[in-house]
């Protein structure tokens, strides 16, 4: 708790659009800060805080930090147009 955590994803499929969330227990979504695109840092005004949620199109590259605030169990969701891929997250003391 209070680790933060960097976070890469990347959609190298060819095509298609993957969504991607860091959910807890109640289905609500944590908060993390996106800091880069495509391998550039973000400027300070859009390097902000927000939902834990990106939608990911082809060949795109999203960078976020994410810090535990408690040690609630959380979902990693992964939502493809046919199928949805959910890895639990443990964060511990």
């Amino acid at each position: 708790i209070g680790r933060t955590y960097r976070l890469r994803f990347i959609n190298i499929s060819p095509g298609g659009t993957k969504f991607v969330r860091l959910v807890g227990a109640t289905d609500r979504e944590a908060q993390w800060r996106l800091f880069a695109k495509d391998g550039a840092n973000l400027p300070p005004h859009q390097a902000t805080v927000r939902a834990a949620q990106v939608r990911l199109g082809a060949g795109e590259t999203y960078d976020f930090e994410f810090t535990a605030t408690t040690d609630t169990p959380l979902v990693l969701e992964v939502r493809t147009a046919t199928r949805t891929m959910k890895v639990p997250v443990n964060v511990r003391r």
